[in-house]
């Protein structure tokens, strides 16, 4: 039997699951996913476990693709409580059906922690795999225990780095958190890398090691476009992967209308030369 060909999407937390239905089962898929949400109850538990990374992104690719299989877990992921409403015996079914092993000890740790924050609530799905990166020795040891033989999800950046944008002519840098507290993610025009324990004092992020995508194809987006797909381009080499594309998804994403897909295009290939542009919706051309 031939092998299965690789599909790699570059991608956010909200987009890429429309073309799973095109491609689950036929071919494997491999997620880059950047770690560098910061907002809502994401941004609650990075502030409680300062190592971790961002993990909705992470949790809502693994719910779009567990609603193939299993639909009640996908639900039980997105159900968002408040803490006190939070049931281990809840969180360590997910766990078992997931990882294997019900991390108990480790959900009590994270719940515990959260209860501080008693009046926000949290995605179930963030919880479970703050839980799991603890278990696991961090977000690269939880990924390899979600990680099946039709799919994968990478984490494409480090705890060492931190998003900063430019907003407006100005280019006032605002950190992710401030960003989505604001909503003034349509004056995003630039962004750029620092230390994530250097917020107060902007400088470069020192460079990391580039990841190479394995993959025959790969996808860039679809995904707010500065904060879910450029910025993970700094830390990929496309180099093993038969074509690139971008899709152009720009009259979808609301973070940066006044980009056009061209210009997209123009600052994607500024770091990938070799991609060129989808139409979003349909990978019937991109697949023959």
């Amino acid at each position: 039997m031939d092998k299965k060909k690789t599909i790699a999407f570059i991608c956010g937390g909200s987009s890429a699951y429309k073309f799973y239905s095109q491609i689950f089962g036929k071919y494997k898929i491999r997620l880059y996913i950047n770690g560098f949400d910061n907002g809502k109850s994401t941004g609650l538990i990075r502030s409680l476990f300062p190592d971790t990374l961002g993990m909705s992104d992470f949790r809502k690719n693994l719910v779009k693709l567990l609603e193939m299989s299993d639909s009640d877990l996908a639900e039980l992921l997105e159900t968002r409580a408040l803490v006190k409403n939070i049931r281990i015996d809840d969180l360590a079914v997910a766990a078992k059906k997931i990882f294997g092993t019900g991390l108990e000890a480790e959900a009590r740790q994270v719940v515990e922690r959260c209860r501080i924050f008693a009046d926000e609530h949290f995605a179930i799905g963030n919880i479970l795999l703050q839980s799991a990166a603890i278990k696991y020795g961090g977000m690269s040891g939880m990924l390899q225990q979600l990680n099946t033989a039709e799919y994968e999800l990478i984490s494409v950046t480090n705890d060492d780095n931190y998003f900063l944008f430019g907003c407006g002519s100005s280019r006032v840098w605002y950190p992710e958190e401030d960003i989505v507290d604001q909503y003034i993610t349509t004056d995003i025009i630039d962004i750029k890398l620092q230390k994530y324990n250097q917020v107060d004092s902007p400088g470069e992020a020192r460079s990391s090691p580039k990841i190479a995508v394995d993959a025959d194809i790969a996808i860039i987006g679809p995904g707010t476009f500065y904060s879910s797909t450029f910025p993970s381009l700094k830390f990929l080499d496309f180099a093993s992967c038969k074509d690139v594309y971008l899709v152009e998804n720009a009259a979808a994403d609301f973070d940066n209308l006044h980009l056009t897909a061209e210009e997209m295009l123009v600052k994607t290939c500024s770091l990938v030369p070799e991609a060129k542009l989808i139409q979003d919706g349909n990978l019937k051309d991109v697949l023959q």
